[in-house]
């Protein structure tokens, strides 16, 4: 990562970094291991997820906020896992299916007899070699996470948001992995691999910011969608700078092979662009400061972003000083 795109942040993240209590962080990544293991995620992982969520989440929340933030990551990791091992788009289908049952009836018993209705293209409890997990596992999962976001939150008129914005991410996500076996996004600008790109990496910024507490979040999510996206472009690119090389190994999209022939002057790019989309969130989050009531907003989308921006320069998601 460039100095200017880090340095910009790091005062903040010191700040940040400054709320969290050991003893709170060690009791939430221990709340998370099983979930860890069930994702096929290591200790490691498990513990930059609860950190994660720690500092993302302002403190008055984080009792309620952090632990469903944390279990969406590691969901997430699930997911990253198990559509990095498919062979064919198969699997991917039925994840998306299976996802989009589950979240649209968190309360149902969901098991391999109940998808049968759903005649998969593929074993819902089979777990590829490398995999992690299983489609199932990860369909109650999706369950999970919608019932601690009704539990925490309660019946906020955000709810059908969470549902509508988890279920498009994870298509967002199962469309990314078609680029494995389709080189058409070899011919994308890097405008047009932002539009997809920023969609499936912005499961944080679900688990976070639709638990607002701001009456009118609803009726102006289209607003507020668009900021949320400008953060999300942010973090794909910052993901994408610090995974090129695995990403080049397993033939994986990644902004620096479509912004420009030349690695290096591809790299500057996406940086320059780091700096753009910052600029412009910023600029817009500023229009939104007279209202006192976009504050927790304005401050979690930061708190993604800035955190989002160290942990990345550091390498692939890790914890500073960890």
């Amino acid at each position: 990562m460039s100095e200017d795109n880090v340095s910009y942040w790091q005062p903040a993240f010191a700040g940040w970094r400054a709320e969290l209590n050991d003893e709170q962080t060690r009791s939430l990544v221990a709340s998370l291991g099983e979930r860890g293991l069930a994702y096929g995620q290591s200790s490691d992982r498990t513990q930059a997820a609860g950190y994660y969520a720690l500092l993302t989440t302002q403190p008055a929340q984080r009792a309620n906020l952090a632990y469903a933030a944390a279990h969406m990551i590691l969901w997430m990791y699930g997911i990253d896992l198990l559509l990095d091992t498919c062979t064919s788009m198969a699997p991917a289908e039925d994840l998306l299916r299976v996802v989009t049952l589950a979240t649209s009836n968190p309360e149902a018993e969901l098991t391999a007899e109940s998808l049968a209705a759903l005649d998969l293209q593929t074993d819902p409890t089979m777990v590829n070699p490398g995999a992690g997990c299983s489609i199932l596992t990860l369909g109650q999962g999706a369950q999970q996470l919608v019932s601690e976001v009704a539990a925490h939150y309660g019946s906020l008129a955000a709810g059908p948001l969470f549902v509508r914005e988890f279920n498009l991410q994870v298509a967002a996500e199962v469309m990314e992995s078609r680029w494995r076996f389709d080189a058409r996004w070899h011919g994308y600008s890097l405008d047009q691999y932002l539009e997809l790109g920023a969609a499936s990496i912005a499961a944080i910024h679900y688990a976070s910011l639709l638990a607002v507490p701001y009456p009118r979040l609803a009726e102006e999510w289209g607003v507020l969608r668009s900021l949320v996206w400008l953060s999300a472009a942010v973090c794909r690119l910052a993901n994408d700078v610090a995974t090129v090389e695995r990403d080049r190994e397993e033939g994986r999209a990644n902004a620096l092979f479509v912004a420009a022939p030349d690695e290096e002057a591809a790299r500057e790019l996406v940086l320059a662009k780091i700096v753009e989309l910052v600029a412009t969130m910023e600029s817009r989050l500023a229009d939104l400061a007279a209202d006192p009531q976009y504050d927790y907003f304005a401050e979690m989308l930061r708190r993604v972003t800035g955190t989002t921006l160290v942990l990345y320069d550091a390498g692939d998601f890790v914890i500073p000083g960890a």
